[in-house]
């Protein structure tokens, strides 16, 4: 079974689609809640997808249903975290009249991708997580050659990494505003410090491993996905069954498990 932890603007809606269209009803995404996966959840999602293939979700963390499931293949996307936290930022005041200020939303969500994969602000951790438990690292700055790479990792016939951008703002002014003030973007910067570590540790050690396992041939591989791309989204039948499943089936008695 696939198990990919989805960190807050790092592709994951987009990803998320991509194993939604290859997996359909044998897809399990859950919704957001990090801390009462229980012995009732998790006997509901192995009633409803007895045949599960691949699990995602913000809910898909160390210290809880990845405990559950130790012999999943875990894998993971990271961004650069200053664009990451600035991206963050926008989508989480999208529908609000006036913007969470910035200060208060930071001391909230700063050095999230480390907490999502230790638990907690401890960069060895997070990196010891990596490095033991998580078989796989994307990276959103070359999300492409990722998608290529985790093919081959994913090592199943057919797995289809085609896609069409998800999720992605219409304008980018709140982020380009932080971008442009010098004293908010030192506080998302500074707030971001272990993350920063995190990823430049991913960037530099674990990914340059991962293209030297796919092989001379990556280059080539990338450069004729990108040109075979679709232009629009296609939604097969297995997409739009697991949707129906998940959001008319899964998904209600899910939330009742919770409250």
């Amino acid at each position: 079974m696939l198990a990919y932890i989805h960190i807050q603007k790092t592709a994951g809606q987009t990803i998320r689609s991509i194993l939604m269209r290859n997996f359909g009803t044998r897809h399990c995404d859950l919704p957001v809640n990090y801390s009462r996966i229980n012995s009732r959840v998790i006997a509901w999602i192995n009633r409803c997808y007895p045949e599960l293939v691949a699990l995602s979700g913000h809910a898909v963390v160390p210290g809880g249903i990845l405990d559950m499931c130790k012999e999943a293949k875990v894998f993971t996307v990271l961004r650069e975290p200053v664009a990451r936290a600035t991206s963050h930022y926008q989508f989480s005041n999208r529908r609000l009249s006036e913007p969470e200020p910035l200060v208060e939303w930071v001391n909230k969500n700063k050095n999230r991708q480390v907490r999502t994969l230790a638990g907690e602000e401890n960069l060895d951790k997070a990196i010891e997580f990596i490095e033991t438990r998580v078989g796989f690292v994307g990276l959103t700055e070359q999300f492409d050659e990722s998608l290529i790479l985790l093919q081959k990792w994913v090592n199943l016939k057919n797995f289809n990494i085609d896609y069409v951008p998800l999720n992605v703002a219409s304008n980018n002014r709140v982020r380009d505003k932080i971008i442009s003030s010098r004293s908010q973007f030192a506080l998302i910067e500074e707030s971001n410090q272990l993350d920063t570590q995190l990823y430049n540790y991913v960037r530099k050690k674990i990914y340059p491993r991962q293209r030297i396992e796919f092989g001379p041939e990556l280059e080539d591989a990338t450069a004729y996905f990108q040109r075979s791309l679709p232009d629009t989204e296609s939604l097969s039948l297995n997409f739009i069954c697991g949707r129906v499943k998940r959001n008319f089936l899964f998904r209600p008695r899910f939330s009742r498990l919770l409250s």
